[in-house]
């Protein structure tokens, strides 16, 4: 069955332009609840397509061949026409620290992030600590991509990501860049 996959679609002014991957895929529609709605083009009224539509997708179905767009292809073209039908990105569960993984709906950037704040460090009250002062963050110029050139990034300084789409941001956890150690002095070589 002809299934859309994998949508690109951006925006700009009032123009949306949809790119996508056709595949033969097998798609399960025996779904319990399923809408039916018989499309006559007034046109050509010899030529009736059958359009179904459950919770996994919809599907057109003309003279014996079907296509399928899943329902998460129309949240995506919907996303791109009003982001705030969208959420803001989302770092996915098998990011590490300068290497991300985003989930967004819609076109994002990265941006990577630092500062030598130690605002992140417990504040224990009992020793009357005063609160601390929010941290300040600079761009790292260039770092824009998934996966962090760390030698951009001294030793002992707070290194973030703030992934942006147009329905928002959302920021990692700051992680300190540990204290490299000296490479250890090798012994001289003697010659005779």
């Amino acid at each position: 069955m002809k299934t859309l996959t994998s949508p690109s679609i951006t925006v700009k002014d009032d123009t949306l332009t949809l790119t996508c991957r056709i595949e033969d895929l097998p798609f399960s529609n025996m779904i319990t609840r399923r809408v039916s709605h018989l499309h006559i083009n007034p046109d050509n009224v010899r030529h009736p397509r059958m359009i179904e539509s459950n919770d996994q997708a919809v599907f057109l179905t003309s003279q014996g061949a079907r296509v399928v767009m899943p329902n998460t292809f129309f949240a995506a073209l919907m996303a791109a026409v009003e982001p705030a039908t969208t959420f803001t990105p989302v770092f996915h569960p098998d990011s590490k620290p300068g290497n991300v993984k985003i989930i967004s709906e819609i076109p994002y950037t990265l941006q990577w992030q630092v500062s030598d704040h130690e605002a992140f460090q417990p504040n224990d009250a009992t020793k009357g600590y005063a609160p601390p002062v929010p941290a300040v963050w600079t761009d790292v110029a260039g770092e824009t991509n998934a996966v962090l050139d760390d030698s951009k990034i001294p030793a002992g300084k707070w290194v973030r990501c703030v992934a942006t789409n147009a329905a928002g941001k959302t920021i990692t956890r700051p992680v300190k860049k540990s204290l490299e150690l000296p490479s250890p002095a090798k012994p001289a070589v003697k010659t005779s």
